[in-house]
C-alpha cells in the first residue's frame, strides 16, 4: 500500500492548530506538503504492476486524487504536524479498526478538507500549546463550518472508497484474526468463512511479519531489516541555521 506521512522540512509546527495563526501561510504549507505527497504517490500509481495489484478495476489519476484519505491527528502521534496520507484501500486490519471506531477517531481525526475550509476564511485564531481543540471547533462551528459534519462525511467516504478499491487476494492470507485469536479460513462464494482456532499462533508475531511484508520503507531489506534513511538532508532539531525555522506562535523553548 501507499500510506505516507507528510512533514514540513522547513518549519517546526507542533500541530494543525498553529496553522490558524497565519491562515494564508498555513494554506501554502499545506499546498506544498500535499504536492510532495502526490508526487510520491504517482511513483507508485504509474507502476502498472503495483496499480493492477492494489486497485480493483481501472482508476484515473484524477479519480485517485479525490479518494486519498487525508487528515491530521490531534494530538499528533509524531510529535509535530504531519499529514496522514492513505491511498485506499486500507489494509484489512486498518479497515477493521476503522469499522469499530478505533481508527480515524472522531474528535481526534481532522480531515484536511475541513482544515482547508477554516484557513480559507482567512480568520486568524491565536493559539498556544494549551488551547483546547473544542474551543477551536466551537469557534468555527459558529461560522458555519461544522466539524462533526465534516468528520462524518470524511469517515463514511474513507470506508466506502477503501471497500470500492480493495483488490486483496484471499490467497495472500493464511489466517483470519478475530477476538484476539487466529483462525483457519476459507472462501466460499466470494465470502470469507471463519474456521477453527489455531492455538499455536501468536497474533503479535503475525502482525510484525505483516508489517515487514507491507511496508515500503527501507527496501531492499538486509538480514530482514530495512536499509536506507528517511531524508537526504536532515535538519538540525533546533531553531537555527541548518535547522527549523520558527512558525508563528511557536515558543522556541
Amino acid at each position: 500500500p501507499c500510506h505516507l506521512n507528510g512533514i514540513s522540512a522547513k518549519y517546526y509546527i507542533p500541530d494543525w492548530r498553529f496553522l490558524l495563526v497565519q491562515p494564508k501561510e498555513g494554506l501554502k504549507v499545506l499546498d506544498l506538503i500535499e504536492a510532495e505527497l502526490w508526487a510520491a504517490t504517482l511513483v507508485f500509481f504509474r507502476n502498472s504492476e503495483w496499480r493492477k495489484t492494489i486497485f480493483k478495476g481501472e482508476i484515473t489519476e484524477e479519480e485517485l486524487w479525490g479518494k486519498v484519505i487525508k487528515s491530521f491527528n490531534f494530538p499528533p502521534s509524531q510529535f509535530q504536524l504531519h499529514i496522514q496520507w492513505l491511498v485506499p484501500p486500507l489494509t484489512p486490519f486498518q479497515h477493521y479498526m476503522a469499522e469499530i471506531r478505533n481508527h480515524f477517531h472522531e474528535d481526534r481525526a481532522f480531515p484536511i478538507a475541513y482544515v482547508r475550509k477554516l484557513l480559507k476564511l482567512n480568520d486568524p485564531y491565536p493559539v498556544n500549546m494549551n488551547t483546547p481543540i473544542t474551543e477551536i471547533t466551537d469557534h468555527y462551528d459558529k461560522k458555519g463550518i461544522n466539524y462533526k459534519e465534516h468528520w462524518n462525511e470524511f469517515y463514511q467516504k474513507s470506508m466506502t472508497d477503501s471497500m470500492d478499491l480493495c483488490n486483496f487476494d484471499a490467497g495472500d492470507f493464511e489466517y483470519l484474526v478475530e477476538g484476539g485469536k487466529a483462525h483457519k479460513m476459507t472462501v466460499s462464494d466470494g465470502a470469507v468463512v471463519k474456521g477453527e482456532v489455531v492455538e499455536d499462533v501468536n497474533i503479535v508475531d503475525i502482525q510484525k511479519l505483516d508489517c515487514l511484508a507491507l511496508q515500503n520503507y527501507g527496501r531492499p531489506y538486509e538480514d530482514g531489516k530495512p536499509t536506507g534513511t528517511y531524508i537526504k538532508r536532515p535538519l538540525e532539531p533546533n531553531f537555527c541555521a541548518g535547522g527549523y525555522k520558527k512558525w508563528h506562535g511557536v515558543d522556541e523553548k
